[in-house]
């Protein structure tokens, strides 16, 4: 791989979150419930109050996009693209950094 290209994104599935929380709690069933009312949380707050923080992880944001004028990429067609309502995520610094400067898998060890 290229200094500049990055990884390939790869997909983090409800299901593979369920499968982790299954560990802990013990059910299926419990851990499609608890990831569900996560979800479900996060929705309301942005629908009643446009934000959503967590603490330690970042905020959800909701945010206006104009009417524009677009274009059909096949047909060169010109196209209203109607206003909007986006959600935008932004990180928390410590997130951020951790991202930026990821733990060697031998310090992670050391710690355990």
């Amino acid at each position: 791989m290229a200094e500049n290209e990055a990884p390939a994104a790869r997909t983090l599935t409800r299901q593979e979150i369920i499968a982790s929380l299954r560990g802990e709690l013990g059910s299926f069933a419990a851990a499609k419930r608890l990831l569900q009312s996560y979800f479900d949380l996060i929705e309301a707050g942005l629908v009643a109050d446009g934000v959503v923080k967590l603490h330690n992880f970042g905020r959800f944001e909701t945010s206006g996009k104009k009417a524009r004028m677009g274009r059909n990429p096949r047909s060169g067609e010109a196209k209203v693209i109607e206003a909007r309502t986006i959600v935008k995520f932004r990180p928390c610094s410590k997130l951020r950094n951790s991202v930026r400067h990821p733990v060697p898998p031998a310090a992670e060890e050391d710690h355990g």
